[in-house]
């Protein structure tokens, strides 16, 4: 049986952790993005989008309260919620939606999609990543513990 995740572990890896500037660069495929409202669902320390800061309106949703204050210290405008739930924001409200590794966490992904489609502007773009398991180098790291 599937259960939420533990919002404790999430709590304990962010607490003192330090972040750097990490930028995935793929989530815009190199392009410059300027003048976007941008959504990132379960957040983190935002270190992935330290890039995007500039010259956009950035939002994260995180369940750790430790991962929230990370991002409010980058700029980030945060909110704590549960993915599971109906988001907190009007219809049609961002330009770009990014999802990293996180629907597969989740008990009803396609409630969240739903969701996002909802919040999302009829021209935005939505970035959903999730991990290959069967690469090469993943396979090694469950190999050797």
């Amino acid at each position: 049986m599937l259960k939420k995740c533990d919002n404790q572990f999430y709590g304990n890896y962010y607490s003192g952790k330090e972040f750097c500037n990490v930028s995935d660069y793929k989530i815009t495929d190199g392009i410059k993005v300027m003048g976007k409202k941008i959504l990132s669902l379960g957040c983190g320390g935002c270190d992935d989008i330290c890039y995007l800061l500039e010259k956009n309106e950035v939002w994260g949703i995180d369940s750790s309260e430790a991962a929230i204050k990370i991002s409010q210290s980058l700029g980030v405008k945060t909110k704590k919620a549960d993915l599971e739930d109906k988001l907190d924001f009007p219809d049609c409200y961002f330009d770009i939606v990014i999802c990293k590794d996180v629907i597969e966490h989740l008990l009803s992904p396609e409630n969240l999609l739903c969701e996002i489609r909802r919040i999302l502007k009829d021209d935005g773009f939505i970035i959903i990543n999730v991990p290959n398991h069967f690469y090469w180098y993943f396979r090694l790291r469950i190999l050797f513990g």
